[in-house]
């Protein structure tokens, strides 16, 4: 269980790094090939496809 919290917590501020470097890269003019969009895109249509199921 311990092994899970800290994955969980990994993937949270992994999440922010990204996020934060992102910010800072677009701010500089570097520009990067991910559009959060599509993986919106992605996630629900994995929902729709299964019925809620993964």
């Amino acid at each position: 269980m311990e092994i899970l919290a800290w994955a969980f917590l990994g993937g949270i501020v992994g999440s922010v790094l990204m996020d934060v470097t992102e910010t800072y890269a677009t701010k500089v003019g570097i520009t990067s090939g991910v559009n959060i969009a599509l993986v919106g895109r992605w996630f629900l249509g994995l929902l729709e496809k299964q019925r809620g199921q993964f």
